[in-house]
């Protein structure tokens, strides 16, 4: 738990950890099994995607969708795709024409494999991020245009 979530007490602690797992959950059905063709890229994508941290850009979706009336279950693709891309920019900057780095939260990064596997990785994120979207489906109440 962060120093913030425990400095607002017990009880925010709480809802931000609930959150937090509710993402985690959303985030784990919104992509296909480590299993699914290629596997050594679905993978790579949720052993980066579920490498920890606190989830805090799309708790701050769920909260201010909240905040303003909109209910959990269709805002949670809008976190998700919004973890997924935050995911993603951290693999490409961890890649060595970035930043180089081979550690993220204390485990060896994604990007330590080689560069273009990185590079694909990262990219493969891009589209489950933007199919996650409500407007990307046929029974979405969302407009298209």
């Amino acid at each position: 738990m962060s120093g913030a979530a425990a400095a607002a007490g017990p009880v925010a602690s709480a809802a931000m950890e609930a959150l937090r797992q509710a993402v985690d959950e959303a985030l784990f059905r919104a992509l296909p099994p480590e299993s699914a063709w290629p596997a050594t890229i679905h993978r790579a994508v949720r052993y980066s995607l579920f490498a920890g941290g606190k989830r805090i850009r799309p708790v701050l979706v769920l909260a201010a969708g909240e905040a303003v009336g909109g209910a959990r279950e269709e805002l949670m693709p809008l976190a998700c795709a919004v973890e997924m891309v935050h995911t993603y920019s951290l693999v490409h900057d961890d890649l060595p024409a970035m930043d180089d780095d081979d550690l993220r939260r204390g485990l060896p990064f994604s990007s330590s494999i080689s560069s273009p596997e990185a590079l694909f990785i990262s990219t493969s994120m891009r589209p489950s991020a933007s199919s996650s979207l409500p407007w990307h489906r046929r029974d979405s109440r969302m407009p298209c245009s």
